[in-house]
């Protein structure tokens, strides 16, 4: 069944649609969106532009609902065959199902009606795949209501970058359009008549077919200023139900009450109707239903959901009661909850029972938004006050818990009884410390903590403990969180999350090493914790191994981290953790690989918003670059950190937006430029988590001292440092050894140096930075070249050459290239070719392949397709003239 009225008019906007498919078949990747007003005509022309396209493209649907918003995945989990992903997890098989679609040359097409009713989950979803398509031929068509669009802020970055996403806006129609689909109807319209019916309608498109349908031309065409129907949409739709056979009239009703889409087998069950496709074949219902194929069958939905409104606004309350009921006989008990309490008279105690029960079922499986939807409900049933109130504080912290924080503010009381003001407290601490207002928060949270209900004040406690952990306050967290194993069980969920807290909040008191030694007290066997506990737990141990200097053990760790964030455990840290991992391959001199993971972080940050993690993963990004052939490309990144710490806004932002600037200007010899990025740390804030970047920082300031000759301050840095190594556990011997030995020959004190020197190497171990090594090595060939020792120069500068000799090119190469010419040693390293101009994801794929990862790994190392992948190893073989993965494994272009 379709449509009687056929398409017409839209010639531009139709031409835009084409010319996205064809880019798309090109392997540009777009996202169009069909935008206007309710009836405007975005189906019909998002049908009309997808009728056009030939076999080539392969077409996949999806149904937004305004009945399921609040369920998670509602949208995508038909297309990509789960409902129970979260959304990050989501876009990544997203993208793989695109890419399967895409084989044997053809063109991925997802379409989908109704985007401003997106879950929100299943919109961050497409969001995430949407922005890492690349080189894919995909195209991916929504019909956007402009006035009721998707109020996302990801969506909103997406919506507006003119190299992902087309908009067309579809326009009311004019009379001369209004006359050409009179004329495919077979009506003559004149100008007058044509003119009369826009301006009646407002040019709604959906007005104008069902008027042509609905009156004869003598009613068109009559003479007279105004038409002889009401003004209303939704009167005429009502009359053409009303005038449907009782069977086809039924089934429109019982179309109306399941949400305007379902299965026929549903829709007799709900309707009585014995078969709904033969009532529907013997009725004129071609303007108002729709028959298609969906995952179970064949499927019934209205041509517009104005349609779907108007009648289920004007069923009498008996009747919509009495469907209701039916429906709720016909649905899974989930799905047969929201009929049930469409039904239900107020004050239904056994109703609103269920609801809670599966609110809390829901919330216990992460769907915070579903749970907030059957609360709403059991508030609407509920027979008291006090129970509605409670009901909508507990939606409102289901809600903060799926970020969905503009909805939990409108949602959330302002007061309570007595009996909720400790719920109340927290709820509303909780928003507080999520929209950025910590002096607000602090103490609604405390007030809840200090309330009876024993899970509350767990909660908030936790909550206090999140607070003063990323305000760096660890004294404070170790304090809050401890209460919380008195308070619920000790293998809850809860009490293992303050157990990760409470070593968060011992390594800022007293160094990484400490962290660890706590979380491996309180964790001693991963084996027996859920899987979203253990995987918080290793990638909080990768972040203390991180800053302990374990970088081995750490890669490990995060790379087991970013493994189950794959499977969608503990998502939210997936940016923090490939930004860690890059700062641990920088160490242990893979660069390459430590930039792709740094890029890979901004992307993700970005996604997410996070100023924080975006600072650090713009400045990683840079210090990963400085030292090679990419150090050019340094500050841009750099620039970038500065401005994403100003937007967050903290210390530790500022930290590592200024060390990725010394590290530049470190690379480069120039240490006036070190002091200058690194001196204002000095007086920077002493929170608890200071010395820990202190160690990051104070060497490179230490070092630069050095350099200029500036021995008095160095000095006293350097106690600094050896202080901090003992207080904080911190391996920093190799460092001041180093810096000890500087220090000696600027004073004269050969002896005293090499002696320092010695002591260095002999700390050196695996884990030890791959760039302190170097600098090790070359000051110590310095020193011997200038008492005169040739042989052993040269055998200190050799080893610091094998330690950059990957970088193939770049600042420190040629600073050791020079140190071995003034030794009367050639350099082993090539001298560099004229770089091939890669693009930077080409040069992400060379360095993983390099790596010796496989398509798929890179695929899923990169949030990319394994197609992306494929496109752009053709490129890197056609511009590096190679033939094979070997060939590119050999020596650095």
């Amino acid at each position: 069944m379709t449509a009687s009225v056929p398409f017409v008019g839209r010639s531009v906007e139709r031409g835009r649609f084409a010319s996205a498919a064809r880019d798309a078949a090109s392997g540009h990747p777009w996202l169009v969106t069909i935008e206007g007003p309710a009836g405007s005509g975005k189906s019909a022309l998002m049908r009309s532009g997808l009728d056009a396209l030939d076999d080539q493209f392969v077409i996949e649907r999806a149904y937004g609902d305004e009945l399921a918003v609040d369920v998670p995945m509602s949208l995508l989990g038909p297309v990509i065959g789960t409902t129970d992903a979260p959304a990050f997890t989501a876009a990544l098989q997203l993208i793989d199902h695109l890419a399967e679609l895409q084989e044997g040359g053809r063109v991925a097409v997802l379409a989908i009606e109704d985007l401003h009713w997106a879950d929100q989950s299943s919109l961050q979803a497409l969001v995430t795949a949407l922005r890492r398509l690349d080189h894919d031929r995909v195209l991916v068509v929504a019909t956007v209501r402009d006035d009721d669009g998707p109020r996302d802020e990801r969506w909103g970055r997406l919506h507006a970058d003119p190299d992902r996403c087309r908009r067309i806006t579809v326009p009311p129609f004019t009379w001369q359009e209004c006359t050409e689909l009179a004329s495919a109807a077979g009506t003559a319209l004149p100008p007058d008549a044509a003119a009369r019916l826009a301006r009646h309608t407002a040019g709604n498109a959906l007005y104008v077919r069902t008027l042509l349908e609905e009156l004869t031309p003598a009613q068109l065409t009559r003479p007279g200023p105004d038409l002889p129907v009401p003004r209303s949409l939704g009167s005429i739709v009502t009359a053409q139900v009303a005038a449907l056979p009782s069977s086809a009239e039924a089934v429109c009703e019982a179309l109306a009450v399941l949400g305007g889409r379902a299965s026929v087998a549903v829709v007799e069950q709900v309707s009585g109707v014995t078969s709904v496709l033969d009532a529907l074949a013997a009725a004129p219902v071609g303007s108002l239903i729709e028959l298609s194929t969906g995952a179970g069958g064949p499927e019934l939905a209205f041509v517009h959901p104005l349609q779907e409104v108007a009648v289920y606004e004007d069923l009498a309350p008996g009747r919509r009661r009495a469907l209701h009921l039916a429906a709720a006989s016909a649905l899974p008990p989930d799905e047969a909850l929201r009929h049930r309490a469409s039904a239900a008279d107020p004050a239904d105690v056994s109703l609103e029972a269920d609801l809670v029960v599966a609110a809390e079922r829901s919330r216990a499986s992460g769907r915070g938004a579903q749970a907030a939807r059957y609360l709403v409900w059991a508030g609407e049933v509920a027979n008291a006050d006090d129970a509605r109130t409670r009901h909508s504080l507990e939606a409102s912290r289901a809600l903060i818990e799926a970020g969905q924080l503009a909805a939990a503010q409108d949602r959330c009381p302002t007061v309570a009884p007595d009996d909720d003001q400790q719920l109340l407290s927290l709820v509303r601490g909780m928003l507080a410390t999520a929209s950025g207002d910590t002096i607000a928060g602090e103490p609604l949270l405390k007030e809840a903590a200090a309330g009876a209900d024993p899970e509350l004040a767990a909660s908030a406690l936790i909550q206090v403990g999140y607070l003063y952990t990323t305000l760096a306050r660890g004294v404070d967290a170790v304090d809050a969180v401890a209460p919380v194993a008195s308070l619920v069980a000790a293998d809850s969920e809860p009490a293992r999350v303050a157990g990760v807290l409470h070593a968060i909040g011992v390594s800022q008191q007293w160094g990484a090493q400490s962290g660890l030694a706590d979380l491996a007290a309180r964790f001693p066997d991963e084996a027996t914790l859920t899987p979203n506990i253990e995987a918080l737990v290793i990638g909080t141990r990768g972040m203390f191994e991180t800053y302990a200097g374990r970088y081995q053990a750490a890669t490990k760790s995060l790379h087991g981290f970013i493994e189950r964030s794959h499977r969608g455990l503990q998502t939210i840290h997936l940016s923090r953790a490939e930004t860690l991992l890059a700062l641990t391959l920088v160490a242990l001199g893979e660069w390459d690989e430590a930039a792709v993971h740094a890029r890979t972080a901004i992307d993700l940050a970005s996604d997410e918003g996070l100023a924080l993690i975006l600072a650090q993963a713009q400045a990683v990004a840079a210090i990963a670059l400085a030292p090679g052939a990419a150090s050019s490309r340094a500050p841009g990144y750099i620039d970038q950190a500065h401005r994403s710490a100003d937007t967050a806004g903290t210390a530790e932002a500022d930290v590592w937006a200024r060390l990725a600037e010394a590290s530049l200007a470190d690379a480069l010899g120039q240490p006036e430029q070190v002091i200058a990025a690194l001196e204002p740390l000095e007086g920077g804030p002493r929170d608890d988590a200071a010395p820990m970047f202190a160690v990051l920082w104070l060497p490179r300031l230490t070092g630069a001292l050095v350099d200029l000759g500036r021995a008095r301050e160095a000095r006293r840095h350097t106690e600094l440092l050896a202080s901090l190594a003992r207080r904080h556990s911190t391996e920093l011997t190799v460092v001041v050894a180093t810096i000890e030995a500087r220090l000696a020959a600027l004073d004269g004190d050969a002896a005293s140096a090499l002696q320092a020197f010695e002591r260095a190497e002999s700390a050196v171990s695996p884990d030890t930075p791959v760039l302190e090594r170097f600098e090790l090595h070359r000051r110590h060939g310095q020193q011997l070249l200038a008492l005169g020792r040739l042989d052993d120069a040269r055998q200190q500068l050799r080893a610091a050459e094998r330690l950059v000799s990957p970088l193939g090119s770049g600042p420190l190469v040629e600073r050791i290239r020079s140190d071995l010419d003034s030794a009367g040693a050639e350099t082993s390293i090539p001298s560099a070719v004229p770089a091939i101009e890669l693009t930077e994801r080409e040069r992400d794929v060379v360095a993983l392949v390099r790596q010796g990862y496989t398509n798929r790994e890179v695929a899923e190392t990169l949030f990319v397709s394994v197609k992306a992948v494929e496109y752009h190893m053709g490129n890197i073989f056609s511009k590096l003239g190679i033939r094979s993965r070997r060939e590119l494994r050999g020596p650095r272009r």
